[in-house]
């Protein structure tokens, strides 16, 4: 499978993608998220129970 890179402003926008990629039958443990800010990796990578 070809990797895929999208740009991302904010969270919720990215969190909606990851939903959505998770739909498709992507397992998040082939997801990687990258960020200058590591309390934004932190919310996304480990999202409230």
């Amino acid at each position: 499978m070809k990797p895929t890179v999208k740009e991302f402003q904010d969270d919720t926008a990215l969190m909606e993608e990851i939903k959505t990629q998770s739909k498709t039958g992507i397992s998040k443990d082939n997801m990687y998220v990258m960020s200058h800010d590591n309390d934004c990796t932190d919310r996304v990578a480990l999202p409230p129970l």
